[in-house]
């Protein structure tokens, strides 16, 4: 019988060792398997960041030129809208200048004729 029992628990023994082999061997696919998805994540998203910074690059170039023809147009718009102010200054001025000066011209003839009618008497 005991004979019996060490050849059982020899058994039991072998057995144990397979059985770790086998998990260790499978632990070892699992962790090989993980790695090489990690892998291919990290080169997945390592072209995503790639592809992005591109698009974020030529987004940025876009929204400069275009801001700058905005301003552009703003200041050429500007430029224009004081030009026309200055003109319209300028003519309400010299039509002012006209009016005063045929007011006075009525005004000294006015005081022309006062001035002789008032010699006459």
């Amino acid at each position: 019988m005991p004979v019996a029992y060490l050849f059982c628990f020899a058994l039991i023994v072998v057995l144990l060792i397979i059985c770790v082999y086998y998990a260790y061997k499978a632990a070892h696919i699992i962790r090989e398997n993980t790695i090489s998805d990690l892998r291919y994540t990290i080169s997945a998203l390592s072209a995503e960041i790639s592809r992005i910074e591109l698009s974020v690059r030529t987004e940025i170039a876009t929204n400069r030129s275009e801001t700058q023809q905005s301003l552009r147009g703003y200041r050429e718009e500007q430029s224009l809208a004081f030009n026309r102010f200055g003109e319209l200054m300028a003519n309400s001025m010299k039509d002012t200048s006209r009016l005063q000066q045929a007011q006075l011209e009525t005004f000294a003839a006015n005081l022309n004729t006062l001035t002789c009618a008032i010699e006459d008497r």
